[in-house]
């Protein structure tokens, strides 16, 4: 792409395959930190959660959206997101015995489908993304991985760990972007998470489902090496505390998704 190549030549972050890419000044996109290329020896990508009330999170939302930007793939940063999740028969992944969760992630109902692995160890996250048309999504049922398309790598890592896709997540995000001290910065409020049991590979939102957390607002602030001022400013003022909160794991332990007979 050709911003990309201007990234390079700036020694500045590239969007990873399947994100939008803007000719800017490469200091605020609106892809989470953990998508973008940063150079070698950058400063690892941090992911703070916080458990929050309606009441705070709406606070935050207007003291932090004059300086940030309103995700652009929504409206006013809104959309709704679907989210498949795959795991083994023994689900080795809900219990950690393996690190990365593979899920597919869908917006809205666009005909694009993305393909993520996401490993995290404490608040430090990596992820690896292909972007992909919706009707590809079928090429994961057969046993042989193409070597020529771009979910090549995802596809062979489903194969090799027996992934199977057990667990539909949906959840209604509002998401802002902005430019931190360390380059890019990302916060977004997730609402009325619900999940279902994965009907196959099918990618599409549905309208019933076991809804978790009802009263909370999942905050995430994302960003790259310290903390950003902007955000240590809201979370010393409003006295956040970190929390946990898996939507995988919420969501499959409300449906006893782990306790299945398929250990």
């Amino acid at each position: 792409m050709i911003c990309e190549t201007r990234a390079r030549q700036r020694g500045l972050p590239e969007l990873i395959s399947g994100d939008r890419c803007q000719d800017s000044a490469m200091t605020a996109l609106p892809a989470s930190p953990a998508l973008l290329r940063f150079p070698t020896g950058s400063l690892p990508v941090y992911e703070v959660k916080f458990l929050l009330t309606e009441e705070t999170a709406q606070q935050l939302e207007r003291e932090l959206r004059t300086a940030l930007q309103p995700d652009p793939h929504g409206l006013a940063g809104r959309y709704t997101t679907t989210t498949l999740y795959c795991d083994t028969p023994a689900f080795d992944i809900f219990h950690r015995r393996l690190r990365s969760k593979c899920r597919l992630r869908r917006y809205g109902d666009l005909d694009r489908v993305f393909l993520e692995r996401k490993s995290k160890r404490g608040d430090r996250v990596r992820k690896r993304r292909a972007d992909v048309p919706l009707a590809d999504v079928v090429r994961l049922e057969t046993p042989d991985a193409d070597a020529v398309w771009d979910g090549q790598w995802f596809h062979r890592r489903v194969l090799q760990r027996q992934l199977a896709p057990v667990l539909a997540v949906m959840y209604d995000r509002t998401a802002y972007f902005g430019a931190g001290e360390h380059g890019p910065i990302r916060l977004t409020f997730d609402r009325a998470v619900r999940g279902t049991i994965a009907s196959g590979w099918q990618v599409a939102p549905f309208t019933a489902g076991e809804p978790v957390l009802s009263d909370t607002v999942i905050g995430e602030f994302k960003f790259r090496g310290p903390m950003p001022t902007l955000f240590k400013r809201v979370i010393e003022s409003h006295q956040l505390l970190p929390g946990s909160a898996s939507k995988y794991r919420l969501c499959a332990a409300a449906l006893e998704l782990a306790v299945s007979p398929q250990q």
